[in-house]
């Protein structure tokens, strides 16, 4: 995939500017728009047959509550989410709030939930590691057993530290033992097909998902014993499942990005166990 996000600064803008170049030299853009305008459209998805929950295992049944709170964060070190995973969430029920990790100081007050997004910690970890009311703000949101989904540069910043490419290291959250180490090169890309490890709030034991892994950051000092959050399978069957991630009873982390419509009832869930958080 290898995206450039527009909230990454430089690259991006000449590249705009050199694609919309050849768009206007080598493409009939009016002959495209009429035969746009002369297609039908799709039928629109049933969300609530989609969002509705597959059967995780039991647990207190919620009482009647206001829309769940999920808070995500966005700002320039978090800013990969798919817009359609947000979507999904606030079709399943769910409020969202915003924050930014890199400048304020607690998390959203009616929260009952948080995804870190991924990103470029690893380009503002002094930043980060300067904020140390949202830091503690995290930790005791996960000590009251929110329910916290981190991918990649999510998972990044809930580890005890981000090595830069300087080699300078920056305290994070601590959340997860070990340390994020920035390489100079890519250390994975493509697309994975990743198995539920172990029952959770967010899948049942063997339950598969497909997803994407793009980073160049090595999770070191990751105990053998951490519960994973998936085991990826290998492609064509050859060689052995790899364990991924980590699920620590309401934290959820993995280098796996998730888009949502590939497996809809995750925001139902999602929003599910964001309700039971009012309790």
């Amino acid at each position: 995939m290898g995206l450039i996000p527009t909230a990454e600064p430089g690259r991006w803008q000449a590249f705009i500017h050199t694609a919309a170049n050849r768009v206007e030299r080598y493409l009939d853009v009016d002959r495209l728009l009429t035969i746009a305008q002369q297609t039908h459209p799709l039928p629109a998805p049933n969300l609530k047959e989609l969002l509705s929950p597959a059967p995780l295992p039991p647990r207190t049944p919620a009482p009647p509550h206001p829309r769940p709170v999920i808070a995500v964060a966005r700002d320039e070190a978090f800013n990969f989410t798919y817009q359609d995973n947000l979507d999904l969430l606030q079709a399943a029920g769910a409020e969202l709030a915003f924050f930014s990790p890199l400048h304020d100081a607690a998390l959203p007050p009616t929260a009952t939930a948080i995804i870190l997004s991924g990103g470029f910690p690893e380009l503002y970890a002094a930043q980060l590691a300067a904020n140390a009311k949202m830091q503690h703000a995290i930790r005791q949101a996960h000590q009251q057993d929110t329910p916290i989904y981190a991918e990649c540069g999510g998972l990044m910043y809930l580890t005890e530290s981000i090595t830069d490419l300087e080699g300078q290291s920056h305290s994070m959250v601590g959340l997860l033992p070990g340390r994020s180490v920035m390489a100079r090169r890519r250390l994975s890309l493509g697309y994975r097909l990743a198995e539920a490890a172990n029952d959770s709030w967010l899948f049942s034991a063997g339950e598969t998902v497909r997803g994407h892994e793009f980073h160049y950051s090595l999770w070191e000092g990751r105990p053998d014993d951490l519960p994973p959050a998936y085991y990826l399978l290998p492609r064509n069957g050859q060689g052995e499942p790899r364990p991924e991630g980590a699920c620590l009873g309401s934290l959820w982390a993995s280098y796996v990005h998730l888009h949502f419509w590939g497996k809809p009832e995750l925001a139902a869930r999602f929003v599910d166990i964001s309700g039971v958080n009012y309790l």
